[in-house]
């Protein structure tokens, strides 16, 4: 099962974790229990807002940035429809021409 996640520059160094990274890794997960743990962990850190943040301290999720980021609120969304069965399927891909 992995375990990292993703933050930038403009957030504080090596201490902030990306709300919207964990969400699209539940996405892409194959496996059962780790898209349970990423959602479990997902819900563990909203700091009380019940909303995604832009990042969390690592080992504080009540230090934030953003105290409401939509991007990771509908990335967060998407995952929760994922997992209950209800989110829309993928565009089908065009076939390509064999000319």
């Amino acid at each position: 099962m992995r375990r990292a996640a993703a933050s930038a520059a403009r957030t504080p160094p090596g201490r902030n974790v990306w709300p919207i990274a964990l969400a699209v890794q539940g996405l892409t997960a194959t496996d059962a229990e780790e898209r349970g743990h990423l959602l479990q962990q997902l819900c563990a850190t909203h700091a009380g807002t019940g909303l995604m943040h832009e990042s969390f301290d690592v080992d504080d999720p009540t230090t934030y940035t953003r105290p409401w980021f939509s991007w990771a609120n509908a990335m967060f969304c998407e995952f929760v429809l994922d997992l209950a069965g209800l989110r829309s399927a993928p565009a089908p891909v065009p076939e390509r021409s064999t000319r």
